[in-house]
C-alpha cells in the first residue's frame, strides 16, 4: 500500500469522499474541497529545506497512507473523563472525526447564536478565505474536511455558556481532518475549548483547521488542548482576523503525539485589537512539539503579548519560532513575546527563535527566550526542607507551568487540565 505515491492515493481517497456525499457533490463546501485538492496537489510535501520545516522532519507522514474511517460508537462511561458538565458547558463530540450526536449536548442556544456540526452551515465566501493556499496541510484539510464545528454570533450577542469542542480517535491508521469556522460579529463574546483525545496509543494522523472572525469590540477566548496518542501525528494551522477593539486569547496547551505540529497567526485589521497568545508544552521519550506563531500588527495602535513555556525531557525535541511582524503604519505598537524551557536531561533539546520585524519607529516591543535547567538552589531549598528528589523536582516542573495554566478563567478546565500536569511529570521523565 505504501508504494502507491502520495499524491495517486489522496485522487483515490477524493474519489472515495465523493462516493459518499450523498447529493452534496454541489455544494459549496465541496466546491472549496474540489478547489484545495487541486492546489495540494501542485504543492510539494514539506521537507527540511523549507525554512518553516527546517526544524521538523515530517517526511515519515510522506511514508504514512492514513484513511478516513467510519462512524464510531463511544460509551458516555469512555468519555466521562472528558467531559464537564454539561450543564455548564455547550459540548460537541467528534469520534474519528464524525460527529457524536448522542454524546454531545447543545441544549437551547440564546438568540443570536447559530451552532452547527455541518460545514454548510458556514458561509462559502469566507469558509477557507483566511488560509495560505501554499500551505500544504492546510490544503490538505481543506480538500478532506467532512464535519466540523460552525460558530456564528450576531452583532450585540455574549454567549455565557462556553462551548466545548472535544474530538476523540478511537482507531488506527486514521486521517482525522477536524475544521472549526468561528465568527464573532460586532459586540460579542464566546469561549470555545477544544480538547483532543485517544483512547488508545494507536499510530494516526490529525490535521486541523481553525478560523476564526472576531468583529468589532468582540471578545473570543480560545483554549486548545491536545493530548493525542504518543504514536500519533498532529498538525494544526489556525488562522486569526481581528477588527477594531477586537481582543483574542489564546491557550495552547500540548501534551501528547509522537509529533506535533502548530500554526497560530493572527491579524490586526483595526484599530486598538489586543492578542494575548499563551502556550505549554510538555514532552518526554522520543516526542517533537513544534509551535509556530505569527501576530502581523498591520494598523496602529494594537497590543499582543505572547508568552510559551516548554518542559522537555528524555530524547524530546521542542521548537518556537515566533514573529511579530509591526508594519510601516502600524504606530503605537505595544508587542511583548517570552519563549521559556526547560531542559530536564542531557538530550532534550529546544530550538527557540522569537522574532520581531519593525518597520515602524513609533512602538514599544520587546522579546526574549530562556533555555535552562531547574533552579539547583530552589531544589536544594526543597530537598532540605524534607521533600525527596523526584518531589521536588515535580513540584518546580509544576510550578513552572502552572502560571499559564492558572491563566484560563474557567475552573473546570483548569482542574482537568492540573490532572493532566500531574499524570505528565509522572510519566517518561
Amino acid at each position: 500500500m505504501n508504494n502507491i505515491d502520495i499524491k495517486e492515493w489522496y485522487k483515490s481517497e477524493f474519489a472515495n469522499l465523493e462516493k459518499n456525499l450523498n447529493g452534496e457533490s454541489s455544494s459549496e463546501v465541496h466546491l472549496q474541497r474540489k478547489y484545495s485538492l487541486e492546489k495540494l496537489l501542485a504543492l510539494p510535501f514539506p521537507t527540511l529545506k523549507d525554512e518553516d520545516w527546517r526544524y521538523t522532519d515530517v517526511s515519515s507522514l510522506n511514508d504514512k497512507r492514513f484513511s478516513a474511517t467510519g462512524k464510531a460508537k463511544i460509551s458516555k462511561e469512555a468519555l466521562r473523563k472528558y467531559l464537564f458538565k454539561k450543564s455548564e458547558y455547550i459540548t460537541l463530540v467528534y469520534v474519528n472525526g464524525l460527529f457524536d450526536e448522542k454524546n454531545s449536548q447543545l441544549g437551547s442556544l440564546p438568540e443570536g447564536v447559530t451552532l452547527s456540526h455541518s460545514l454548510s452551515a458556514a458561509s462559502g465566501k469566507t469558509l477557507g478565505s483566511t488560509l495560505d493556499t501554499a500551505n500544504y496541510f492546510s490544503m490538505l484539510n481543506s480538500a478532506f474536511m467532512n464535519q466540523g464545528t460552525v460558530l456564528q454570533l450576531k452583532k450585540n450577542t455574549v454567549l455565557e455558556t462556553p462551548v466545548y469542542i472535544l474530538h476523540v480517535t478511537t482507531t488506527e491508521n486514521a486521517a482525522i481532518y477536524p475544521r472549526n469556522y468561528i465568527m464573532l460579529e460586532d459586540n460579542s463574546q464566546a469561549t470555545v475549548i477544544e480538547n483532543y483525545v485517544r483512547t488508545s496509543d494507536a499510530e494516526y494522523f490529525t490535521n486541523s483547521v481553525t478560523e476564526i472572525f472576531v468583529g468589532e469590540n468582540s471578545q473570543l477566548t480560545h483554549v486548545r488542548i491536545q493530548d493525542e496518542s504518543l504514536n500519533a501525528y498532529f498538525v494544526n494551522n489556525t488562522q486569526v482576523r481581528q477588527k477594531q477593539n477586537a481582543v483574542y486569547t489564546s491557550y495552547n496547551i500540548s501534551f501528547g503525539s509522537r509529533l506535533s505540529r502548530t500554526d497560530l497567526q493572527t491579524h490586526f485589521e483595526g484599530q486598538n485589537g489586543e492578542s494575548h497568545l499563551y502556550g505549554l508544552y510538555i514532552a518526554g521519550g522520543e516526542q517533537l512539539v513544534d509551535n509556530h506563531t505569527m501576530i502581523d500588527h498591520a494598523v496602529p495602535n494594537c497590543q499582543s503579548n505572547e508568552v510559551y513555556k516548554g518542559v522537555l525531557a528524555g530524547n524530546a525535541r521542542g521548537v518556537f519560532n515566533g514573529k511579530v511582524l509591526v508594519r510601516p503604519d502600524a504606530q503605537k505598537t505595544a508587542a511583548f513575546q517570552q519563549n521559556k524551557n526547560i531542559l530536564l536531561s542531557e538530550t532534550a533539546l529546544v530550538d527557540t527563535k522569537p522574532q520581531l520585524e519593525i518597520f515602524a519607529d513609533d512602538v514599544k516591543c520587546s522579546h526574549g527566550a530562556t533555555v535552562g535547567q531547574l533552579d539547583e538552589n530552589a531544589l536544594f531549598y526543597l530537598r532540605s526542607r524534607g521533600f525527596g528528589k523526584d518531589l521536588a523536582r515535580s513540584i518546580l516542573i509544576f510550578a513552572f507551568a502552572e502560571d499559564v495554566v492558572r491563566s484560563i478563567k474557567l475552573a473546570p478546565v483548569v482542574e482537568y487540565l492540573e490532572g493532566k500536569l500531574n499524570e505528565k511529570l509522572n510519566f517518561n521523565f
